[in-house]
This record gives C-alpha cells, sequence and structure tokens, in this order.
C-alpha cells in the first residue's frame, strides 16, 4: 500500500467534534488489455455537515491507494476554491512514495462551503504490468487514512468562527476505482447488433432519446464522433450525414470491431454488447 499526501497548511493541534466530511469519488477506468495502460480520475470533495456554515482554512488531506494497480501523476485543482498551487511534487515518504502539496485556498485562505466542494482531482496511470496480457476486474479502494508520512499527518479542516483557531475532524467517506477491461465495439453500433446502418442505428438512437426506448446497449458506441459524450441528437445527426450526406465515418472503432484505445478513461461503459 503506498501513500499520498496533501498538506495544505498546518493548524492548531486542537481537534473539535465533527463538522464536515471529506468525500472520495468512485471511479470506472477501462484498460488495454495488450498494454495494461489506462488512466483514472478521483476526486476529493468537502461538505459542512453541520449549520450554522463557517469560513473554513487550511484542510489537510492524507490518502492512501493501492500501488499494486494505481500510481499517481498529477493533482488538478478546482480554482474557485483553491489557490493556484505554489508546488507539487513526487516526495518519498515515510512510508511509501506520495505526493507531497502545499498550497492556500479561498480569498484571505478562507472559504465558506455552503455546498459539497470538489477541492481537486488526483489522476492515476495503471500499473501496466498488473494488466497487460490479461482480462482482470479489480476494485482498488482510495481513503482517507491518519497518521501517514513523518511524524505523521491528520486528516482535517481549520475554521475561524465561533473561536478562532477551531480545528474540525472530519468524517471520511472512501472511493473505489473499478478497473475492467476496455471492451469491444463498433462506432455507430447503437442497438447492438454488430452492423453499423445509418438509418436503423441512428433510429435508435433518437428512439431511446425521445420514445422512452432501450438505451445503447455499449454508450460508447453511441458516442459517433467520440467526443466523450453521448449527445444523442448529435450522435444520431452523424449518422444519417455519414450515410447520406457524404459525412466522416465513425470514430475509431471502425469498420471493425476494437477498444477505445484513444480514450480509456471516458468511463464509458459497453454493458451487454457483442461484438461480432
Amino acid at each position: 500500500m503506498r501513500w499520498l499526501l496533501f498538506f495544505f497548511a498546518l493548524t492548531p493541534a486542537v481537534v473539535h467534534a465533527q463538522e464536515f466530511e471529506f468525500s472520495i469519488s468512485d471511479t470506472t477506468v477501462f484498460y488495454d488489455v495488450d498494454t495494461g495502460a489506462g488512466t483514472a480520475f478521483v476526486s476529493i470533495s468537502v461538505e459542512q455537515t453541520d449549520l450554522p456554515i463557517v469560513p473554513t482554512r487550511s484542510p489537510e488531506f492524507c490518502i492512501s491507494y493501492d500501488d499494486e494497480f494505481l500510481t499517481p501523476v498529477a493533482v488538478t485543482y478546482n480554482e474557485d476554491f483553491v489557490r493556484p498551487s505554489q508546488s507539487i511534487e513526487l516526495l518519498d515518504l515515510d512510508p511509501g512514495p506520495g505526493i507531497y502539496v502545499g498550497v492556500g485556498f479561498g480569498i484571505g485562505n478562507q472559504y465558506e462551503i455552503v455546498e459539497r466542494v470538489e477541492v481537486f482531482v488526483i489522476e492515476f496511470q495503471l500499473v501496466e504490468d498488473s494488466f497487460s496480457a490479461t482480462e482482470i476486474e479489480v476494485e482498488a479502494v482510495v481513503e482517507f487514512v491518519d497518521g501517514l508520512g513523518t511524524p505523521g499527518f491528520s486528516n482535517q479542516i481549520g475554521y475561524t468562527l465561533p473561536a478562532p483557531g477551531g480545528v474540525a475532524d472530519p468524517a471520511f467517506s472512501p472511493g473505489t476505482v473499478q478497473i475492467l477491461p476496455a471492451p469491444e465495439f463498433k462506432r455507430g453500433d447503437a442497438d447492438g447488433d454488430s452492423v453499423v446502418m445509418p438509418i436503423t442505428d441512428a433510429l435508435y438512437i433518437l428512439d431511446f432519446a425521445f420514445l422512452d426506448g432501450p438505451p445503447p446497449p455499449c454508450e460508447d458506441a453511441a458516442d459517433v464522433d467520440d467526443d466523450g459524450v453521448c449527445e444523442l441528437v448529435l450522435e444520431a445527426v452523424y449518422l444519417l450525414s455519414w450515410g447520406f450526406s457524404d459525412g466522416p465515418d465513425p470514430a475509431a472503432p471502425f469498420p471493425d470491431c476494437g477498444a477505445d484505445e484513444d480514450d480509456l478513461a471516458d468511463g464509458m461503459g459497453c454493458d451487454g454488447a457483442d461484438c461480432e
């Protein structure tokens, strides 16, 4: 097990009642079965669970992850919540390697959290040796753990009211990264019959969009232009344009079965889809 350390600022050691919740999102990532490559994005959020809402400051996050399957490579901040980072470095923490980040947040280093706020997103690369030439399914846990690093840091957040220098001991909500082999499909095969037909597949998409028809068995196949968003009307128009107006072909994989190797992190699934 490896450790991630996110240290925003030192706060006093006084710990008060739990008034906040730190949460880690669940996510799904598909990997290339030949190379084992894949990317997962995990978001970290903060919510104040008690009233009244008070100005907060100096959150600290200590996050563990399974280094057999995941390697952290980058952090992206919510710029509405966090001031630009002063430094982002990969450090060799004890125990284990991790990421050290030192920043301030909010105006005057304060922020009122009136609803759940995504503070930052961690980008993980999959450990390719664990997945190359395999077709295994893995659920890797990402969670908050106190006492990581040296001398041992805690997950906590400071607040300035009702008394300056208060520190909240937050509740924790862990997340999981569901790691799956990338499914094979044909782009544009919205109805999942392994044949891409401009009228039939476009009508299937429109039936789902407007007439409460069944959803595409492979959402990624219905994302005809491969922009990472299945915009149903636009996808149907794309298919009709390809079929009847000399428009561009559906994006790869097309016309043969294959995986979406250019965008394994879009999280689109292919439940119930067969490709022949």
